[in-house]
């Protein structure tokens, strides 16, 4: 991946990370009643689906509360209480800027900063944000950038008509063909 690219990926991952974290993972108490294992878990994957590249961040935790989302979201006033908001429509709303259903902020979260840092991240590279969530099992917030924004050095070769592309990390020397001859040896032709 371009190092821009991934400088301009770093925030949007550390405020998925931190949310993970402070939102998902259930204190061990709760996981062990839960039936869960205490320590929750984090997975930060970096795949690649046709022209784009996929940076999941996912947790074990309890997914999304969407019961507290449903409340902060009516006493913003974002949403009536005779509304049905669907969970899609609840997803959207945590993507909001100063939307955060901590009651009082922490080192890590509840100052209403980070999701909404993420979606314009993300959307500023071009890219889109899915979120999944499934109640007792997690969450998963799923990103995906086109792949033009990824660079590889490489030595364009011109063979006939062909334009070839070799990546450069295998290249031990290049040589011009001023700098030498090719010669017929039987079959082959090779270069001296």
């Amino acid at each position: 991946m371009d190092s821009d690219v991934l400088n301009k990926i770093a925030d949007p991952l550390m405020h998925l990370l931190r949310n993970a974290i402070d939102h998902g993972i259930e204190a061990e108490a709760a996981r062990s009643a839960a039936g869960k294992k205490t320590v929750g878990n984090v997975w930060l994957e970096f795949s690649r689906d046709g022209n784009n590249i996929l940076v999941r961040c996912r947790d074990d935790g309890a997914g999304l509360d969407f019961a507290s989302i449903r409340r902060t979201a009516m006493e913003r006033g974002l949403i009536s209480s005779a509304e049905e908001a669907s969970e899609e429509a609840l997803k959207q709303l945590i993507l909001r800027p100063n939307f955060s259903t901590r009651a009082q902020a922490t080192q890590i979260s509840g100052r209403g900063i980070g999701l909404d840092a993420v979606q314009t991240g993300v959307s500023e590279l071009g890219g889109t944000l899915q979120i999944s969530s499934r109640e007792g099992l997690g969450c998963t917030f799923e990103f995906r950038l086109p792949f033009n924004l990824i660079s590889s050095h490489a030595l364009l070769i011109r063979a006939g008509a062909e334009i070839l592309a070799v990546a450069s990390r295998g290249i031990e020397q290049i040589v011009h063909p001023a700098d030498g001859s090719t010669q017929h040896m039987g079959p082959e032709t090779v270069f001296r």
